[in-house]
């Protein structure tokens, strides 16, 4: 199993969106892939949801929010610069919590964070979400 680490350097959430889409399509059962981004303030929804029920569409325009819709399910997420998202793509039988949480830990080492890794897999600094 290799893993590869994809970081873009992007701030735009649709470009961001489609590469996360394109890594997505061109994964194979041998690799793992850990992607990582940023977003500028926006709202990401998810493939199925209707963004007039799950957020106000005319206020995040007059507050220049974009929403931009994911190819996954999930719910709606406000994302800005203090956000650091990661998609992990690969086989589910290889995606086992504990292998999620190395891949975790193991991301942030060369940044010399000392992250824990919650229940939620949620990176976690000083037990605070935000870092």
């Amino acid at each position: 199993m290799k893993l590869s680490i994809y970081y873009s350097e992007s701030t735009d959430p649709s470009f961001n969106q489609a590469i996360e889409e394109t890594l997505l399509k061109q994964a194979n059962g041998n690799n793992i892939i850990a992607f990582l981004w940023q977003n500028q303030r926006s709202v990401n929804i998810g493939k199925d949801q209707n963004p007039w029920r799950v957020c106000k569409p005319k206020l995040l325009r007059s507050e220049n929010i974009n929403i931009v819709r994911r190819h996954t399910i999930g719910g709606a997420i406000y994302q800005d610069l203090t956000h650091t998202n990661i998609a992990l793509i690969g086989p589910t039988h290889y995606l086992t919590q504990c292998i999620i949480k190395k891949i975790l830990i193991g991301t942030f080492e060369p940044l010399k964070l000392d992250i824990a890794v919650s229940n939620n897999l949620e990176c976690l600094v000083e037990n605070k979400k935000n870092f």
